[in-house]
């Protein structure tokens, strides 16, 4: 796989409590990356609902440090084009 664009905005007791479902918290996206392992990882849903969003430095620092053999994160900025090879 080349890239793997995953949602980080997670679910908690605060989201349920307003019917807010939720996904994958930034954890469980970065292990399921490091099952996966594309060749690069994107985190998505971070920052589309103010009161829905997640912090994806975290997600990037976790992959870092749990997956040093080089899985690759990257967080793009709003409308960046990113090409994987």
């Amino acid at each position: 796989m080349d890239a793997e664009l995953l949602p980080i905005n997670g679910r908690d007791a605060k989201r349920l409590l307003r019917n807010c479902i939720g996904n994958m918290t930034y954890q469980e996206a970065a292990d399921l990356a490091g099952d996966v392992r594309p060749k690069m990882v994107i985190p998505g849903h971070w920052d589309m609902f103010a009161d829905n969003s997640e912090d994806p430095e975290l997600f990037k620092k976790y992959i870092e440090a749990k997956y040093k053999d080089g899985l690759v994160c990257r967080i793009p900025k709003v409308l960046e084009k990113i090409v994987v090879r």
